[in-house]
């Protein structure tokens, strides 16, 4: 694999050639998920993390005030903090905007770093570790699609 492939040593300069350059290619250059993305929508894998983003945030964003009048008043404002980050950084995954793309990557990895402690007081304790270890695959393969598609926000 050339550097230029790789997100991590592509410099802002690179990228902006190659998002002019993939503006400027004729129609039977583009792949699937640009032809949807260059007719008016996102690409079909943005607009699903997005999906998933939104609907996980408004639940939390749900759950937190649903606590805040009770004794966990602090877990429902952080609840309810988080979930709202979530549905904005949707939004902006829509947009196609870099602070929603970063924003995401920022909070599946946090939730990744969340779910592998659950893991270690799963392995401790002797229960099953089959959904936190979904929730780190799931942040793992959010978290990499966001960065091949880096190149495509704004």
């Amino acid at each position: 694999m050339t550097p230029a492939l790789i997100g991590s040593d592509m410099s802002l300069h690179e990228a902006e050639k190659r998002r002019a350059k993939r503006r400027a290619s004729g129609p039977g250059d583009e792949r699937d998920d640009d032809k949807r993305r260059n007719s008016g929508g996102v690409p079909n894998g943005v607009f699903l993390v997005a999906a998933v983003a939104f609907l996980g945030g408004a639940v939390d964003l749900f759950v937190g005030l649903a606590l805040l009048p009770t004794s966990f008043l602090v877990f429902g404002v952080l609840i309810a903090t988080i979930g709202g980050l979530k549905c904005w950084a949707a939004v902006g995954l829509v947009r196609l905007q870099a602070r929603g793309a970063g924003l995401a990557i920022l909070l599946y990895g946090a939730g990744a770093l969340i779910d592998g402690v659950r893991v270690l007081v799963a392995v401790g304790s002797g229960r099953s570790t089959g959904e936190p270890m979904a929730g780190i695959l799931l942040a793992v393969v959010v978290i990499g699609y966001l960065l091949v598609r880096m190149d495509h926000f704004e």
